[in-house]
């Protein structure tokens, strides 16, 4: 069977991609039409609506903003001064927007899969075929936590940021730079664009119709990469290198980790298996099916890598995009929650583009006749079903995040061992005026690494019985796990000061509060009203 060689390719016209762009976006706002004015979920509170420094573009807030070890990455929980950035941007001309809010993630998701056309355009992919790929990352039902969480504007921008970077590096390499140093200033998740540019001057140096920058340009980029990584490092052992691992020992972390790629490639490749703040237990057997899901896909991606590798074929330019956009979110360093949709987002372009150039190298093998005209005519045929199911799932499942109880409902549903399924159990038990299921419940938290007592005493239904002295050990065992963690940090902000002085009055260690208290007062910043009347409340007789 000869082997036929790929068609020379028309490269669309500025028309032809402004009306694709348009049409993603008419796409996207009708698939997310009911989230477009839903308030604060999850992060949205601690990241947004809390956040003193994103409340206005004050010289103060900016330089919060900017400081890589100042108290701003407690609220981003990361270092993500762009990302801070655009938030005070929007508060400052439209305020607490919702819909300002929401429509700038659906911009950015529609800009994202244009970019991602854009990309397999560039490595001679069909324009329909481009098309219909980008189509189908915007429909992603994956996709649907991304773009609705206010919060997760930090991994739009960057995912879209990044991909702009790759396309640029070719002809502009300098503001190539600068659009990479922005994405990951976003999101260090955007440093999948580094091995994208690196391995494709590899495999198109010398190519008679490539163009290929100096290496030079690829020494800056590492730079930046390397300044940039230093403080997001630091920004996460603050805010969460103390959580519990996905396992006890080495072979259980490694089975984990493969565990999880499992179930974001089936995630990846069915849309099954999504949900709400998922709560995935350490993988205990080497049997287990997830593992040996995961250690199949990345046995096929590493070989399929390795040998477009070995061939300079742009197709491993897409699989080390994928593995580079998993790697921060594999629990290599380890956080609360192992596993969410919204990981997804970064790894989506990378899976879809490896799959599509690993799909024309097989293509190619045949000869261009009836028979394998009419196999692409089917497999374009599924495609364009897998898409309508995809668009589908995604309409039914985006008014879910229009309430927290209903994330909450549907997280308990698939994780009943997880942290909102023992949140959930601790207000029917406490609404049951069963005190020792409230202290049982919390206690459950408590060891999925779940610390912030606040919260759980707030509820009315577990607050009621939080002088029951089972609640109060497990809220007194909390409170030391978050004395000794916050204890152990040099220099600590003032909010942090503040959350350790309130550990110590939910262990009745008065005298260290007040200490706590002071310090952060000392220190001053935007708690200093607050911290005062807690001072004051202490004195009073």
């Amino acid at each position: 069977m000869s082997q036929a060689k790929a068609p020379t390719q028309t490269a669309p016209t500025h028309r032809m991609l402004a009306a694709l762009y348009l049409g993603y976006l008419l796409l996207s706002l009708m698939l997310f039409r009911s989230v477009v004015e839903a308030g604060f979920l999850s992060d949205d509170w601690q990241v947004i609506a809390h956040n003193p420094y994103v409340q206005g573009l004050s010289f103060e807030n900016l330089r919060e903003i900017v400081d890589p070890f100042g108290p701003g990455v407690l609220h981003a929980m990361n270092y993500a001064p762009i990302h801070l950035l655009v938030h005070a941007i929007q508060i400052e001309l439209f305020g607490q927007s919702m819909l300002v809010f929401h429509l700038t993630n659906i911009i950015l998701h529609a800009t994202t899969g244009w970019l991602l056309a854009r990309l397999l355009v560039s490595s001679r992919l069909p324009f329909f075929v481009a098309a219909g790929v980008g189509g189908l990352f915007i429909v992603h039902p994956a996709n649907v936590e991304a773009v609705a969480y206010i919060f997760q504007t930090k991994t739009l921008l960057s995912t879209a940021l990044g991909l702009a970077a790759v396309l640029l590096y070719w002809r502009h390499p300098a503001a190539s730079i600068a659009l990479f140093a922005a994405a990951m200033l976003t999101k260090l998740s955007a440093l999948f664009a580094f091995p994208v540019v690196l391995l494709w001057s590899h495999t198109r140096h010398g190519a008679p119709d490539r163009e290929v920058p100096s290496p030079l340009w690829l020494v800056a980029w590492a730079l930046v990469l390397a300044a940039v990584a230093v403080p997001e490092l630091a920004a996460f052992q603050r805010t969460g290198e103390y959580v519990p691992t996905l396992g006890d020992s080495t072979p259980e972390l490694f089975r984990s980790i493969v565990a999880i790629a499992g179930r974001y490639l089936w995630m990846a490749a069915t849309s099954f298996g999504v949900s709400a703040y998922h709560q995935v237990a350490a993988t205990g057997s080497w049997s287990d099916p997830w593992f040996l899901l995961g250690l199949a896909g990345l046995v096929l991606l590493g070989w399929r890598s390795i040998r477009a590798l070995l061939r300079r074929e742009e197709e491993v330019g897409y699989w080390a995009l994928a593995f580079a956009s998993f790697l921060p979110i594999s629990q290599i360093f380890p956080f609360v929650y192992p596993m969410a949709d919204r990981y997804l987002y970064a790894v989506l372009p990378g899976l879809f583009g490896g799959c599509c150039l690993a799909g024309r190298a097989a293509y190619q093998r045949f000869d261009p006749e009836p028979d394998s005209r009419r196999i692409i005519s089917i497999l374009l045929a599924v495609a364009a079903l897998v898409g309508v199911g995809f668009a589908w799932r995604t309409v039914i499942r985006a008014p879910l995040f229009q309430s927290e109880a209903r994330l909450q409902i549907e997280s308990a549903r698939n994780y009943p061992d997880g942290i909102p399924a023992w949140m959930r159990r601790a207000q029917d038990a406490g609404r049951r005026g069963d005190a020792a299921g409230v202290a049982d419940a919390m206690q459950k938290l408590r060891a999925r690494g779940f610390l912030s007592v606040a919260p759980l005493l707030a509820n009315p239904q577990i607050g009621r019985h939080a002088a029951h002295p089972k609640v109060r050990s497990v809220v007194r065992a909390m409170a030391h796990d978050q004395v000794e963690r916050l204890s152990a940090l040099e220099d600590p902000h003032q909010i942090e000061l503040f959350l350790l002085a309130q550990a110590h009055l939910q262990r009745d260690e008065r005298p260290a509060a007040v200490t706590a208290l002071e310090q952060a007062l000392e220190i001053g910043g935007p708690e200093d009203a607050a911290i005062q009347a807690a001072l004051d409340a202490l004195a009073a007789p």
